[in-house]
């Protein structure tokens, strides 16, 4: 895992002295979700991570993330290479270089912002009841394992209070 790179090298890159000097770790749900919902940028640096949970979740938020060129990070930036980093310097050029470009952040953060839907609590679960409904439809599952029926279950969309 690559550290992240310090503030003062990614203020002289051109973000803003005040947005980067801020780092937080291991906050209480309530208060990262809070944070990020404030931020307009974030940083992911953990190489390889299987999902890109983390990177999914600022993007949801409304978040610009410059994520490791790795792992599932990749996907959830729809593969953005104005976004995607390997180094230090490299990190810090893309995070100046978007900062300093008011419409190319805008015209990020609305493609990511359509691309972090596929992303969504809601569509996980009404993927993962679809595939449940449809194992149970097939004869050859149902010897194998007896699930109960769930076809009766509201989509998880409708089960969600609206905001």
């Amino acid at each position: 895992m690559l550290p992240l790179p310090p503030a003062d090298r990614v203020a002289g890159g051109g973000v803003p002295r005040d947005a980067a000097d801020d780092f937080r770790e291991d906050l209480p749900r309530a208060e990262l979700n809070t944070l990020m919902g404030e931020c307009r940028y974030g940083i992911q640096a953990m190489e390889d991570e299987h999902f890109g949970m983390a990177t999914a979740e600022m993007t949801r938020a409304g978040c610009v993330v410059f994520p490791h060129a790795s792992g599932g990070s990749v996907e959830v930036v729809d593969g953005d290479s104005r976004l995607l980093w390997r180094t230090e310097d490299d990190a810090v050029a893309r995070i100046g270089g978007v900062a300093r470009d008011p419409a190319t952040r805008d015209a990020i953060r609305r493609r990511l912002r359509q691309h972090s839907a596929r992303f969504s609590t809601e569509r996980f679960v009404d993927q993962f009841l679809g595939i449940v409904e449809e194992s149970q439809r097939r004869p050859e599952s149902r010897n194998s394992l007896e699930l109960p029926r769930i076809a009766q279950l509201p989509s998880a969309s409708s089960r969600r209070p609206s905001s």
